[in-house]
């Protein structure tokens, strides 16, 4: 299990993520590897990492977002864990 404290950055066409601080491929075998992940300590979901020009990002959703009271800019804190489910959201 990783933690990871990071700040939530605008990815561009109204979506949002958090830059890794390590290579997906690294920690968990593949680059895009399906993750449970606990944000802030309350959120639960499965997702699929991304990994894009050297990174590995953790999409957040618009949704997501609303819940946890989080937009571009603010702190996040999130638990990730490889996961036996496909992405469900």
């Amino acid at each position: 299990m990783q933690t990871v404290d990071g700040i939530v950055e605008s990815a561009g066409g109204g979506g949002h993520a958090l830059r890794l601080p390590f290579l997906a491929k690294d920690v968990f075998g593949r680059a895009r590897a399906t993750v449970r992940v606990v944000a802030e300590g309350k959120l639960e979901f499965t997702t699929t990492l991304a990994s894009y020009g050297g990174v590995s990002w953790l999409g957040l959703r618009k949704d997501q977002l609303a819940e946890l009271g989080l937009g571009a800019g603010d702190p996040i804190s999130v638990t990730i864990e490889e996961s036996d489910r496909g992405a469900a959201g």
